[in-house]
């Protein structure tokens, strides 16, 4: 592919979803990934009031408002807050849930890859954990009315594909590939935790120490 191509794929993947993921989008990643490449993009986004940033952990690269003081960039800050404020309880109720079913005890990032049989295994051998789980099904962004873990859960991995945390590697097994949203919710965590004055929904906040992101 040339490099006039790629060029245009990633800038329409960047304007069409603002992230590129390192694990996902390979092939713009390492695009942007090359210094020259990464100003040639960012030289051609400001012009629309845009620009480019890596996540805290450089697993994805971001599209942001190059003046975030502008009007525009304040709305939309306000309406990515309103959206994301009501993921963050039941993200984080997830991924405490999701780490504690690890064998490994490993926090999901990007690029991490989760088994589906792991999940369902570790919860079906916990009663405590069978009991979250129900808590979680019970939240509006994971509701559902199955009442076994596998169907529960089967319903919470598809939830996390449809919002783009996750990409299915295999359906036939159900093996999934963390992305980089999961990046930018923990930066988005580490700057809410650092301004404590900023306004989210009630009761969407994390529990200091519910779990552990390696951040």
């Amino acid at each position: 592919m040339s490099d006039t191509m790629l060029f245009a794929r990633v800038t329409e993947q960047l304007l069409g979803t603002a992230l590129v993921c390192r694990h996902t989008n390979e092939v713009e990643y390492k695009y942007l990934a090359n210094e020259d490449n990464f100003r040639l993009v960012s030289d051609f986004l400001v012009r629309m009031n845009r620009r480019l940033r890596w996540t805290n952990d450089r697993a994805g690269v971001v599209l942001t408002h190059a003046d975030a003081q502008s009007t525009r960039a304040k709305q939309d800050c306000r309406a990515m807050f309103e959206e994301t404020g009501g993921q963050i309880r039941p993200l984080v109720a997830w991924l405490t849930l999701a780490q504690r079913a690890d064998p490994r005890g490993e926090p999901i990032k990007a690029g991490a890859t989760l088994r589906k049989s792991e999940l369902l295994q570790a919860i079906e051998e916990s009663a405590e954990m069978q009991r979250r789980l129900d808590e979680l099904c019970r939240l509006r962004m994971f509701l559902n009315d199955n009442k076994t873990p596998d169907g529960q859960i089967s319903r919470i991995l598809s939830r996390l594909v449809e919002m783009g945390y996750l990409v299915e590697l295999s359906h036939s097994k159900l093996i999934y590939r963390a992305t980089a949203r999961f990046s930018l919710f923990y930066d988005l965590l580490t700057f809410i935790q650092e301004n404590e004055g900023i306004e989210i929904p009630e009761g969407t906040a994390p529990v200091e120490g519910e779990f552990d992101h390696g951040g």
